[in-house]
Formats: C-alpha cells, sequence, structure tokens
C-alpha cells in the first residue's frame, strides 16, 4: 500500500512539473523582443519603433551598440522604424512581421542604407545543436 502512494505521489509531482513547463512555454509565445543594433558608423541620435499596440523611442544609440524592446503583440502588423543619424540624416522604413502569439525573436540591424531583419524563431535552440562534420 505504501508502494502505490509513492508511485502516485512521485507521478502527481512530474504531472505538477509538466503543466509548470507547459505554462513556461505558453508564456514564452506570447511576449516578443526585437533587438535594435546600430550597424551604422556613427550614433543614432532618435530611434522609434512602432509595432501594434506599443511603441518604443530611444536616444543616443552609439556604433555596435543595441536596445532590447519587449513586447506583446495584440495584432498582427509591420516592425515601422524611423531613425535620425547624428549626421541629420533620416531612415524610415517598415520591416518584417509581428504576429501574435508567435514568439517572435528579431533582431533589426540599422546601417545608413537600409534596416535589416534577421529573425529568430527558436532563440532556445540557437546554440543547442552543432554541425555535421
Amino acid at each position: 500500500m505504501k508502494a502505490i502512494f509513492k508511485v502516485l505521489a512521485i507521478l502527481g509531482f512530474v504531472a505538477l512539473l509538466c503543466i509548470a513547463a507547459l505554462a513556461l512555454v505558453i508564456l514564452d509565445l506570447t511576449t516578443g523582443h526585437v533587438v535594435l543594433e546600430n550597424g551604422a558608423g556613427e550614433e543614432i541620435s532618435v530611434c522609434s519603433l512602432e509595432l501594434p499596440g506599443t511603441t518604443s523611442r530611444f536616444e543616443n544609440i552609439k556604433p555596435g551598440c543595441t536596445r532590447d524592446v519587449w513586447f506583446s503583440a495584440k495584432q498582427d502588423g509591420e516592425y515601422h522604424v524611423a531613425v535620425t543619424f547624428s549626421s541629420g540624416s533620416k531612415l524610415v522604413d517598415d520591416v518584417g512581421y509581428v504576429t501574435p502569439n508567435l514568439g517572435n525573436r528579431d533582431r533589426l540591424i540599422i546601417s545608413h542604407e537600409q534596416i535589416k531583419l534577421v529573425r529568430d524563431r527558436f532563440p532556445a535552440l540557437a546554440n543547442s545543436f552543432q554541425a555535421f562534420k
């Protein structure tokens, strides 16, 4: 009889761990993360990033530096980016596509000519695989 209770307690604990893991996966998929990277050779004076339902504004991003934006998209839409460099030149672009509940993980690399989108849909797996030799 004690053995049965022990087995049931272990199974209950395992079930609780599985439910907690599932909750973490669902939570991870409802939040998005985008990294703004200054890939230009000069400082960004002002950078505005508009997402569906939220706007973020950053100032004085030095070359090679990044800024993080965590968001929860309520609807589909694009990244709308407006950049003003320290030289006064401007760059405005709509890039990528944001979809709610897909765990958007993106990097926007800003240069003088363009804003390049780099997607990373499964960041948890990013360094877990080795290339075949």
